[in-house]
């Protein structure tokens, strides 16, 4: 059975991708409302298909194909680390993106975050200096500052550049997407409580993320907080079972149960 990058990928070369480009506000604002929609992909591969097929029929070979290597990047995630082929064919649509139009800042940035995925750091650094010189604030740019500094474990330049995603937002979505971002990298860095604080601001408006709730059981398990994190994990699976989620769920019993052999 194929995997979902290998689909991804078909369905980007069977595209009939325009030989002419449109280049309206409009066509503009629906790229960045299919780049907000693949931004919020967690692990539910319908997102990346959405996606797809909200790029593949856009009449602009840069935005498309763009977008297509974007989602082929998310969906590189699968893998630990990236093979040469699924690194080859990532390539191929940015680059093709870049032959139509070399100056949309977005697809810049989609660019440094597969140079970052590849590890190709120095050239990540060059590229992402000339994108942030020339559109400071662009929220994409912002972004994949965010995260080139992320990968570099240097938490001064992830505090700036997330300040700078958020105040270039510009919608509560993309807020959420920045909060969610600033959460997983404290959380790679077990700085456990930075990473709790984050993810509370995004509890009220997300009443029904497995993930979120998922990510805050992680955290409070890694507190010690028992108890808490044991509602949420609940929470969670109520909502999406997972494997990850029922691991964890029978990590805090367990951990319960020997802390209150303890007890007097």
């Amino acid at each position: 059975m194929d995997s979902t990058f290998v689909i991804l990928e078909r369905i980007a070369q069977n595209a009939d991708w325009p030989t002419t480009q449109s280049w309206t506000q409009m066509l503009q604002r629906e790229f960045q409302a299919a780049l907000d929609l693949l931004d919020g992909y967690r692990d539910d591969p319908e997102t990346l298909y959405r996606a797809m097929n909200l790029f593949i029929v856009m009449p602009n070979g840069c935005y498309g194909k763009a977008g297509a290597g974007a989602v082929l990047l998310a969906a590189s995630h699968f893998e630990s680390k990236l093979s040469t082929e699924v690194a080859n064919a990532i390539s191929h649509w940015i680059e093709s993106a870049k032959l139509v139009n070399d100056s949309i800042p977005a697809v810049r940035a989609i660019e440094v975050n597969f140079l970052v995925r590849s590890e190709q750091m120095e050239l990540a650094a060059s590229k992402l200096k000339e994108l942030v010189k020339i559109n400071p604030d662009d929220y994409w740019a912002c972004r994949s500052a965010l995260n080139y500094w992320a990968e570099t474990g240097d938490l001064a330049q992830v505090a700036i550049w997330g300040k700078r995603a958020e105040d270039n937002a510009h919608s509560s979505r993309r807020w959420e997407q920045v909060i969610w971002q600033m959460g997983v990298i404290a959380q790679q860095q077990k700085l456990w409580q930075q990473a709790l604080g984050f993810y509370e601001q995004l509890l009220s408006g997300n009443n029904q993320d497995s993930h979120l709730y998922l990510r805050m059981a992680q955290v409070l398990f890694a507190l010690s907080e028992h108890k808490r994190a044991l509602a949420y994990i609940k929470q969670s699976l109520a909502i999406k079972s997972t494997p990850v989620g029922e691991q964890l769920q029978k990590d805090i019993l367990k951990a319960s149960v020997w802390w209150r052999k303890l007890l007097p």
